[in-house]
């Protein structure tokens, strides 16, 4: 273990200074390295509420903008602004580099992979932390999301289910990874589930506003169960990513032809999600393509809470054996309102479930666990 008087600067790096799944991951994954006496350094694009709760850990923050990987990289005239962004950002980040002297860097997604050509080029050890599968992307972005990992020391992934979605391109890769579980903090004391489910149900959906996240598909969801006679009510916690607000305003519409329209509430970002969880009966994970892990699904575990989690991706891998969680077909409003409708229809079974899985979900997710893991495996690389 790391004390203070052997104490190493490291690096890292993360695209987003948000406070959704792998941003909070982050926050642990720092606290982790702080707490072993080493001074981290995390680089973001520009401020946010990650700011704030990472300096809370002891660490300091640094901004600088990076190029991001996405989907619209695969148009042409994306690409070639991508690759003008990626050569000012190597100019500022190399510069950055030289001032800090770091002893290693820690990329936190694979989206930054320009991180890996810094540290690279600079002769610095690093190590790639992948919270991403994307297992239905073409396979030409998961190729070019995968080829950075070889200049890198060693891969952190947080699932079987995306370790096997990157050694599907990458099989190369093998020796250098190693899985660790997310750490998921939860609220200091949960609060029981109600003891009868009387009107109304209240159903609360976290996360991004997005079409991957399923926020239409638990809007679609609800019309069906109002349309059944049943007394439903959702609250969305959370936004939408910049540029994408054209989602919610159709979101919004699509609320609009709800039987009770006014039964749905948009509460958008909270910084603290357990007073809302605290006010709900039943969560929702209505996500529609692949993810990697499943943060969402743990934390409503956490909070005691019974939740209806799409069976795609890492999410039944993150939830078994938890059997407060019921698994539906993803993007299917028919089979998220049945999910929805077992649980209100089985509620006192339910109910003792969600104790139970929150004591199997406080061990199996411990953060001082996973902090623990992820310090040994950045410590293995420090030179």
């Amino acid at each position: 273990m790391s004390t203070a008087h052997n104490s190493r600067t490291i690096l890292v790096a993360h695209p987003s200074p948000e406070l959704y799944g792998s941003d909070r991951v982050l926050i642990e994954s720092v606290a982790s390295l702080v707490a072993r006496g080493h001074r981290v350094v995390l680089v973001l694009p520009k401020q946010g509420p990650l700011v704030v709760a990472v300096e809370e850990t002891g660490a300091t923050v640094e901004l600088l903008a990076t190029p991001v990987l996405r989907k619209s990289l695969l148009r042409p005239k994306a690409f070639l602004g991508f690759v003008g962004e990626s050569f000012q950002a190597l100019i500022s980040g190399s510069k950055l580099v030289r001032n800090l002297r770091p002893s290693a860097v820690v990329v936190n997604t694979a989206t930054i992979p320009l991180w890996i050509l810094i540290s690279r080029m600079h002769g610095i050890r690093s190590l790639l932390h992948i919270h991403e599968s994307e297992r239905d992307s073409p396979r030409l972005l998961r190729v070019a999301l995968a080829l950075p990992a070889a200049l890198t020391n060693k891969v952190v992934l947080n699932s079987q289910y995306s370790t096997d979605s990157l050694l599907q391109v990458a099989p190369w890769l093998k020796r250098k990874t190693t899985i660790i579980y997310n750490g998921v903090p939860g609220p200091e004391l949960a609060s029981v589930p109600r003891q009868d489910l009387s009107d109304p149900v209240n159903v609360l959906f976290v996360g991004r506003l997005s079409e991957r996240k399923g926020a239409h598909t638990a809007v679609a969801a609800i019309k069906k169960l109002q349309e059944q006679g049943v007394n439903v009510r959702l609250q969305f916690l959370g936004a939408v990513f910049e540029g994408y607000e054209w989602f919610e305003e159709q979101l919004r519409v699509q609320v609009q032809a709800l039987p009770h329209p006014e039964h749905v509430t948009f509460l958008g970002f909270q910084s603290s999600v357990w007073p809302h969880y605290e006010n709900c009966d039943i969560a929702l994970v209505p996500s529609t393509i692949d993810e990697p892990f499943g943060n969402t699904a743990v934390e409503a575990v956490l909070a005691e809470r019974p939740v209806v989690v799409s069976r795609v991706g890492g999410l039944p891998e993150a939830v078994h054996g938890l059997d407060c969680a019921v698994l539906v077909q993803p993007d299917n409003p028919g089979a998220l309102a049945k999910g929805i409708q077992q649980i209100i229809n089985n509620w006192p079974q339910f109910k003792e479930a969600a104790g139970k899985s929150r004591e199997l979900a406080v061990v199996r997710y411990d953060t001082k666990t996973y902090g623990a893991s992820f310090a040994h495996e950045v410590e293995a690389i420090l030179p």
